[in-house]
């Protein structure tokens, strides 16, 4: 057995279970029996709560984090047919004192505020897990909050991706005495994530999920956090998705791969219109999929024009998912 294997012997199945019964297809329903406004809920702050915009921060113990999403641009009817697919793109994220993310949702083209996935300059491991212990309490108090029915979409999206870790394991200590040093390093792990596509018998929905854990010089395991992709449907976390194929990366020196550009598709990820049968000069999922799969494999922007066409804008369908070494999906 290698270090990397002893190391972490277990953690993908782990992930895989804290995915049961969480389903951003609840978004429109979820309510409280006896939903209590900010001010009643204690550590809760809001800070914006209005036009498809919910922010605020959380304290307890003496830690504090924050959390925001931000309403998108509206789904076509292909894809809010499917009752799992929320009607609107929802960014969500929870980050630190700092403005580092540690979780953080995706729901169309790309972020909506690209600072939202910078690179964590200032790691610290005992804050970052003090952080994620709090987003469980967090979770519970946004599932209770009053909030006007035009904010449902965003506190629901904030509710399902803090949900979507419950049950991780956040330290792992080793077992037993190491044969090995271990050093200072993150390892990601990917999740590629499908469903019947607008709920009919061929083709797929595609989104994509990565986890990251920090190894530190004590042999101890560390969750870091999860970057989900929606990939203008059903997130990847969601419950009504299945897993298609998973891959684990080596040591690596940063918290986070480079999951998804958010600008110009030619450093990595499409910005050419949305068509839900990717042709015409536009993009689906799958497409999507293609390039985060490609980018945390490489921890780099994967170039789009990379291969015999741009997969972003050429006239080819792409219906089915693409494969965890990065091969595109059949047409």
């Amino acid at each position: 057995m290698n270090k990397w294997t002893a190391g972490r012997v277990g953690i993908i199945s782990l992930v895989t279970f804290a995915l049961v019964g969480c389903s951003a297809g609840d978004d429109q329903d979820r309510a409280s029996d006896t939903p209590a406004s900010a001010t009643e809920v204690q550590g809760l702050s809001l800070e914006m709560a209005e036009n498809g915009h919910l922010r605020g921060t959380f304290t307890q113990d003496g830690v504090t984090i924050s959390f925001e999403a931000i309403r998108g641009e509206s789904h076509p009817h292909e894809v809010t047919a499917d009752k799992s697919a929320p009607e609107y793109a929802v960014d969500a994220r929870f980050f630190t004192d700092k403005g580092a993310s540690f979780l953080v949702s995706s729901g169309g083209h790309g972020l909506e505020k690209e600072d939202w996935a910078r690179e964590d300059a200032s790691f610290d491991p005992a804050a970052r897990t003090a952080a994620l212990r709090l987003v469980q309490p967090l979770v519970e108090a946004l599932t209770g909050l009053d909030v006007p029915d035009d904010l449902l979409l965003e506190r629901n999206r904030l509710v399902d991706l803090g949900g979507s870790i419950d049950g991780v394991e956040l330290v792992r200590e080793p077992t037993g005495d190491t044969s090995y040093a271990c050093t200072n390093s993150f390892v990601h792990q990917m999740a590629v994530r499908n469903k019947a596509a607008f709920d009919t018998p061929w083709g797929n929905h595609t989104a994509v999920y990565v986890d990251s854990w920090f190894l530190g010089t004590s042999c101890t395991w560390l969750y870091v956090g999860r970057q989900e992709s929606c990939n203008h449907g059903t997130c990847a976390t969601n419950s009504a998705m299945s897993t298609a194929c998973t891959w684990e990366s080596g040591h690596r020196a940063y918290s986070f791969p480079a999951f998804q550009v958010y600008s110009a598709y030619g450093n990595g990820a499409c910005s050419s219109f949305y068509n839900p049968w990717s042709n015409g000069g536009g993009h689906n999922c799958n497409d999507d999929a293609y390039f985060q799969i490609w980018n945390i494999r490489n921890d780099t922007y994967y170039l789009a024009a990379t291969g015999p066409s741009n997969i972003c804008t050429d006239s080819t369908t792409h219906s089915y998912s693409p494969s965890c070494s990065g091969v595109r999906g059949a047409p």
